[in-house]
């Protein structure tokens, strides 16, 4: 003992390292054996002073410092990033594009309705016809959206789903559509009442959803404020996509 010198920077006193040098009993040479003893490891301390009582206690040591070092190693596996909203623009351009498609999923029903309810001035059957659209686009939102996607979120590259990354749910998808009604019900309740021209509704409509867009930005995660409220997410697709498949694999 007189004779060792402690190493210069060594954090672990010079007694845990003689086991290495010296092993005692046939239960040491087990262990070594085992590969719970290393001449380079030095983190044993000495049989001497341990006696072969605390032998069993080392060799819990030993165990729980080699569950850790497992432990770390498996916590700097590599997982998958966290599913981030795609950029205000590209959803956006989808939301004019849904418009879009709109446009031909409720034009045809509404033709046939003027059909059948001989409608001559569009004054008539108005509220049943306000009635058939709110329905069909319920149903195509709700549809679609349990689905993930709908054609513009598609080529957009978005997808839809719940605050847990999971597929949204009918009821769920439900709530986010009377939600979404909030990119135009403010405006249309407070210019209702009032004759104006065209031109400065139009206008006050363009700047409240420019607004709603924009507050999203406040936001953390980016998401839009009806989003947050229904418990969904837009996500990048092709990011989803590959989350997936790292889990996958």
């Amino acid at each position: 003992m007189g004779s060792l010198r402690q190493p210069r920077g060594d954090p672990f006193p010079l007694l845990c390292r003689e086991i290495i040098a010296r092993p005692a009993g046939p239960a040491m040479r087990l262990a070594s054996r085992c590969g719970f003893l290393s001449r380079s490891s030095g983190l044993l301390p000495s049989a001497a002073l341990i006696g072969n009582a605390g032998l069993v206690g080392t060799l819990a040591s030993i165990a729980s410092i080699h569950l850790g070092a497992m432990s770390a190693g498996a916590l700097s596996v590599p997982v998958p990033t966290a599913l981030h909203a795609p950029p205000l623009i590209r959803r956006m351009a989808c939301w004019l594009y849904e418009g879009v498609v709109l446009f031909g999923v409720i034009m045809l029903p509404s033709l046939i309705f003027g059909v059948i309810t001989n409608t001559r001035n569009a004054l008539n059957h108005r509220h049943e016809l306000q009635l058939l659209v709110f329905v069909l686009l319920a149903l195509y939102f709700i549809y679609f959206w349990c689905k993930g996607q709908t054609v513009p979120m598609k080529t957009w590259r978005i997808r839809i789903v719940d605050s847990a990354g999971n597929a949204v749910a009918w009821p769920r998808a439900t709530l986010r559509f009377l939600l979404g009604w909030l990119w135009f019900l403010p405006p249309l309740a407070v210019l209702g009442p009032l004759d104006l021209h065209p031109v400065p509704v139009t206008l006050i409509m363009l700047g409240w959803i420019a607004l709603w867009a924009l507050l999203s930005l406040l936001r953390r995660d980016r998401q839009f404020l009806h989003d947050a409220w229904a418990g969904t997410r837009l996500v990048d697709a092709t990011e989803s996509s590959a989350s997936a498949g790292a889990i996958q694999s």
